[in-house]
């Protein structure tokens, strides 16, 4: 209630006229947690130098992503409704804007929409997950977050697969239990003289994605395909981008103090994508994943395990396994506390880093091993 009167003060203040009109919520997620990170074989996770070594630090966002958003709606009669989310991301350490709490973003760079809610669905415009993300998180027995969970085999995040902004998206009322999510992006038009006479026009990050979603009772079954327009940096001519393409299938199902998930990825980046490892950016990448969860007392343990390769010229192919534990214990409706264990074995080509919800341990050097291992709290509201 106390939020609910914060968010819709916060509203009243910007806009007054709509302030009767619109029931506004502020919710949030506030996660951190002392880690104990090693990397070997001569790559060095974030705040460690040198070649290869350890270190225990505090870490943002390890289960979830620190962020804090207001989400609001209007009952514009007949069955429809106005909607709104704006979010963002935030550095629990310093508390400066971020997408996933590891940096990069200001604002509110994870969702910012808006549109109209009725028996046809939701139709709105501006940046939100993509419809392939959504299949990616509900296969994930890690939801996203502690280690070994699906942003480290699918390569979704470094390959801006995540979110996508200046778009439209759908998402369909359920028919007997299947969901259609949809999402078109229009990018950025960009016109110039990049080499001499060689006039380029391009339409760099448009972005169209579709993800058909079945949920009933336990069962669920996800299946997404999404392309983007990328840039390759050398080139001078529309001819010469390309299309990034993303495709994932994913299953899970609950039997109650038991449950089982595995998903399927491939992703094809085209271009180079900032971010990726070298060697991996420009590959196609195939990962794949089993995990499994079961009540434990009051809380859930989970464990997933998975594979990644990437396919690269002849007598290179980096790969690795990926694998993760946590445990998770309710300290209340809203707060929980957990432990979380991972690893990534590369072979010698492999720079594959384990990912957290906000960042990832030792990505880099090839050959590296990363492990973390790490004891956190989490706050929602």
């Amino acid at each position: 209630m106390k939020k609910t009167l914060l968010a819709m003060a916060l509203s009243a203040a910007v806009a007054p006229a709509a302030f009767a009109q619109t029931n506004v919520t502020l919710y949030g997620i506030v996660d951190a947690g002392v880690e104990y990170a090693r990397v070997s074989s001569g790559a060095a996770a974030p705040g460690i130098s040198g070649a290869e070594g350890s270190a225990i630090r505090v870490s943002p966002g390890i289960q979830s992503g620190n962020r804090w958003g207001l989400r609001g709606t209007e009952d514009l009669g007949g069955g429809m409704r106005a909607i709104f989310t704006l979010e963002a991301g935030f550095n629990i350490d310093d508390g400066a804007f971020t997408t996933n709490g590891g940096g990069g973003s200001a604002g509110f760079g994870r969702r910012s929409f808006v549109g109209l809610e009725g028996g046809f669905g939701q139709v709105f415009l501006g940046r939100d997950y993509t419809p392939g993300f959504w299949v990616a998180l509900n296969s994930d027995r890690m939801q996203f977050g502690m280690y070994g969970n699906a942003a480290t085999l699918t390569q979704i995040v470094p390959t801006n697969n995540t979110r996508t902004g200046s778009a439209l998206f759908y998402v369909s009322p359920k028919f007997g239990g299947l969901t259609i999510r949809a999402a078109l992006g229009a990018g950025q038009e960009s016109f110039g003289n990049d080499a001499g006479p060689n006039y380029r026009g391009q339409s760099l990050g448009r972005f169209a994605g579709v993800a058909a979603e079945y949920a009933q009772g336990p069962l669920y079954v996800g299946a997404a395909f999404q392309t983007q327009r990328v840039a390759r940096p050398t080139l001078t001519s529309l001819s010469n981008d390309d299309d990034s393409r993303f495709w994932i299938v994913g299953a899970s199902y609950n039997f109650g103090a038991f449950g089982i998930n595995a998903g399927f990825s491939r992703n094809d980046p085209a271009g180079a994508t900032a971010g990726v490892p070298a060697g991996v950016a420009t590959a196609e990448t195939t990962g794949y994943w089993v995990g499994a969860g079961v009540k434990l007392g009051a809380g859930d343990l989970l464990a997933q395990v998975g594979r990644v390769r990437a396919d690269l010229a002849a007598g290179q192919d980096p790969r690795a396994n990926v694998w993760g534990v946590a445990y998770t214990h309710p300290l209340s409706r809203r707060t929980n506390a957990y432990v979380a264990y991972g690893t990534v074995r590369n072979n010698g080509a492999g720079t594959f880093g384990l990912d957290t919800a906000s960042y990832a341990v030792g990505s880099g050097a090839r050959g590296s091993d990363p492990t973390a291992f790490a004891v956190g709290v989490r706050h929602t509201f």
